[in-house]
């Protein structure tokens, strides 16, 4: 993940801004290149420092998890509920879970992604009222899918990329295909890299129809993966140590259990 101004000032607010520094990598400079590996002149991100105060910094999701998890107290946490529908009366909202449980307050926040529960308990409350906007009754748009993953720990001997102090950003354009793909360094000495899919609308439609089969967006299944890995694994790539490259090689240094296609839906609610 990309953390920076947005979300920094609220780390410190919540005290854990120093601890967040030791598990991130800032992220000083972007290098892009076209299929051919020529240059593009690289994106300097030191200037939002001089605005606002905070680099942008690369960190690892379950490492960031971990750090927010130490300051909920475990017995707030409460695993294996589904949200089946939710009701106001007066100043108290009661959430009503699959396990027969009601939960009451004052606020629910709905941070269950796009296919929040919470979203569409509330979508058929302004339905029944008639104040529900068109452009919510859209289906959500697919415009791309992604291949994703994370090296296992590199010996700098082998890629001295991941020796540099600063995290290094480096992506790939081809104008020929409908593809762009990048990796960035990160502290454990680890390299996570991505690769784009864009979609046109007939593919995006077809995505959209594998994903509802599989009715899980974090996890296609090994033979989609697999298929992706090797529909891609000749795409160049520069790691700025003079070396001929390419996804492949990356790949061959990933753990299966860390690599995994996911969609990209876009729309705003």
């Amino acid at each position: 993940m990309l953390i920076g101004p947005a979300l920094l000032p609220t780390f410190q607010q919540l005290g854990i801004y120093e601890e967040f520094l030791a598990i991130g990598k800032k992220l000083l400079c972007t290098s892009n290149y076209k299929e051919s590996l020529e240059k593009y002149r690289p994106t300097d991100t030191t200037p939002i420092e001089n605005f606002t105060g905070y680099l942008h910094y690369v960190v690892a999701r379950p490492a960031l998890y971990d750090l927010l998890l130490k300051l909920v107290p475990a017995d707030k946490i409460h695993f294996g509920k589904r949200v089946l529908n939710i009701t106001e009366k007066d100043d108290i909202v009661s959430v009503h879970t699959s396990d027969n449980d009601v939960h009451e307050g004052n606020i629910i926040v709905g941070a269950d992604g796009a296919y929040s529960a919470v979203r569409q308990r509330l979508y058929e409350k302004l339905k029944s009222e008639g104040t529900l906007p068109p452009e919510d009754y859209e289906e959500l748009p697919f415009s791309c899918t992604c291949l994703v993953g994370q090296t296992r720990v590199l010996d700098p001997e082998e890629l001295p990329i991941v020796n540099v102090p600063d995290s290094q950003f480096l992506t790939v354009h081809d104008n020929n295909k409908p593809y762009t793909w990048s990796v960035l360094s990160t502290s454990k000495r680890t390299l996570c890299w991505f690769v784009t899919h864009q979609l046109d609308k007939q593919a995006g439609k077809e995505a959209a129809q594998q994903r509802f089969r599989n009715n899980e967006n974090s996890c296609w299944g090994d033979i989609p993966v697999q298929s992706m890995c090797d529909e891609t694994r000749n795409f160049r790539l520069e790691l700025n140590d003079g070396k001929k490259r390419i996804m492949g090689d990356l790949y061959d240094l990933t753990p299966k259990e860390l690599t995994s296609k996911v969609m990209f839906e876009e729309k705003v609610f």
